[in-house]
Formats: structure tokens, C-alpha cells, sequence
């Protein structure tokens, strides 16, 4: 969440930058050494060719390049941990689906010549 009043009013906060840095290192490397404030952090991803864009919560690259990819707060959302009810819901539908999966093809996988391979 930007910040509502004071000199930064609408800029991104710590967190949410750090966040920006941590997806765009599944692509690039930005590393960014423990305890750095957030005037640090902001000018590390300057010195690395990217813009902050505070209003669409982006990190812009200032020459665009194949290698230099936008990220946005979307694509942060995307790459969240699941939580265990998540996990255990995919697992449950995987079940399924190869339950269904063997129920369909119940006579192909009990077929002799099969077997004998």
C-alpha cells in the first residue's frame, strides 16, 4: 500500500519494492545487501537501469530490452507462496483427476498384451 500523506505520498513503500526486486530476480539479479534503507534500495534499481513507477506499482526499465523485463505488483501477487489449504486442494484435484483418468481407461490398462511388455 503507497503512502497516503507526508513528502512520499503515492510512492511505493519498502516492502512493496523489495517485493518488486524479489520477482524480478526469478528473470535478473538484483541484489540487495542486508539492513539497506529505502533510499538505498531506490537507488540500487536506479544504478540497474530501471525507473520506479510509483502510480501503476512497476519497476520500468529505462531502454527496453528483451533481457529487462517490466514487473509489476500483478505479477507479485502471482508468485505468493500458497498457503496449505491451496496445497491440499491441488493435491485432492490431482487425485481426482487420475482416478478419472484410470476409471476411464480401465480396459486399456487391464489389456493382457500391455502387461506382457
Amino acid at each position: 500500500m503507497p503512502y497516503k500523506s507526508g513528502s512520499m505520498k503515492g510512492e511505493l513503500t519498502t516492502p512493496e519494492l523489495r517485493q518488486l526486486i524479489k520477482v524480478h530476480n526469478v528473470l535478473m539479479s538484483i541484489v540487495i545487501p542486508k539492513g539497506s534503507k529505502r533510499d538505498d534500495i531506490i537507488k540500487l534499481i536506479n544504478s540497474n537501469g530501471y525507473d520506479i513507477n510509483h502510480k501503476e506499482k512497476k519497476l520500468v526499465p529505462r531502454v527496453k530490452m528483451k533481457r529487462k523485463p517490466v514487473v509489476s505488483m500483478k505479477s507479485v501477487e502471482k508468485t505468493k507462496p500458497k498457503t496449505k489449504e491451496e496445497k491440499d486442494e491441488m493435491l485432492k484435484n490431482q487425485k481426482e483427476r487420475v482416478i478419472q483418468y484410470i476409471i476411464k481407461n480401465k480396459d486399456i490398462l487391464e489389456d493382457e498384451r500391455i502387461m506382457n511388455l
